[in-house]
């Protein structure tokens, strides 16, 4: 397999920005407070109620693990994914409650959130790159199968929502802005020549450009949430799936940061403008931020924060 897709990932960078032991005792601190056991697996806590975990979360603790060469955690949250994934389809079910002692997924939680299986395919090459244990390659292309054949609209080329989102359904036109992982289309482009991974990736570049250059070109801020209508990705005017603050960024798009920056630590020659996008949030932070903290938890796209804290 191909390494140069993971060489940010599975090595510790190595810059000033952070230090390798700064990265350790940061893992940690994570494991010991959100890492929780469940029989022969680990999760990632969604919430200290009923609800524990969701995809997304375990997607994520797959990719950390493996980008920290914790295989302990790895192989516990392999464990925990495989039980909560669908048999058949190979999707992971999207949230597990906690009932009677148990941890199970009801019956309405047995369908995919996309972002959640982008995370655990990505986190299972990751794991295969770091460790060469064929069982991960054969569950990521398993997971990489499932997210082609039910998550990938045939049409118009975009991640869908989830494998319940059918293309000529009201939710098949459209899309989280979280689900657009430019970083994982490049390793599944590199992985799996069978399939068209480049009309994904240039439907999802189309798809933050045109956002950006309609909706926040001050801030370069997207929407949770986003619908293709008239041949154009269009900021929706209010709930699409979620709350009334699906049009904001708010807990999808919070996200976007990061996985944009992501696409540049490898080949970033088919990302200008999203380099545009990315330095004008940066400019638009920094005028107003002198720490983390003095950034809200929701804003409108023109840059308006919507919440207090």
């Amino acid at each position: 397999m191909p390494t140069k897709m993971f060489k940010y990932c599975s090595s510790l960078p190595k810059s000033s920005l952070a230090s390798v032991s700064d990265l350790e005792n940061k893992w940690n601190y994570m494991k010991s407070t959100y890492v929780k056991n469940y029989m022969d697996g680990s999760y990632l806590l969604f919430s200290p109620g009923i609800h524990k975990s969701v995809s997304e979360g375990q997607g994520w603790l797959l990719v950390m693990s493996a980008s920290m060469k914790d295989k302990v955690v790895f192989d516990r949250a392999v464990n925990y994914y495989l039980r909560y994934r669908d048999p058949v389809s190979h999707i992971m079910y999207w949230r597990q409650t906690e009932q009677n002692g148990e941890i199970i997924s009801l019956d309405d939680d047995k369908t995919s959130a996309t972002d959640g299986d982008l995370d655990l395919a990505y986190g299972l090459f990751l794991g295969f790159d770091t460790w060469k244990e064929p069982r991960y390659e054969e569950l990521a292309r398993q997971s990489l199968n499932a997210i082609k054949k039910l998550m990938v609209h045939n049409t118009y080329r975009h991640f869908k929502l989830g494998n319940w989102a059918l293309d000529d359904s009201d939710y098949g036109n459209a899309a989280r802005t979280s689900d657009l992982m430019f970083g994982h289309i490049q390793l599944f482009q590199l992985v799996d020549k069978s399939f068209d991974w480049g009309s994904v990736l240039a439907t999802s570049l189309k798809m933050s450009q045109q956002l950006f250059e309609r909706n926040s070109m001050n801030t370069g801020l997207l929407p949770d949430f986003t619908r293709y209508v008239n041949n154009r990705w269009e900021r929706p005017t209010g709930r699409v799936l979620e709350t009334e603050k699906d049009p904001m960024y708010n807990w999808n798009a919070c996200r976007n940061p990061m996985r944009f920056v992501a696409a540049f630590c490898n080949d970033g020659s088919d990302f200008n403008n999203l380099k545009a996008q990315m330095n004008t949030m940066h400019s638009w932070v920094k005028s107003f931020a002198a720490s983390p903290g003095d950034i809200k938890a929701v804003y409108d796209l023109n840059g308006t924060p919507l919440e207090s804290y």
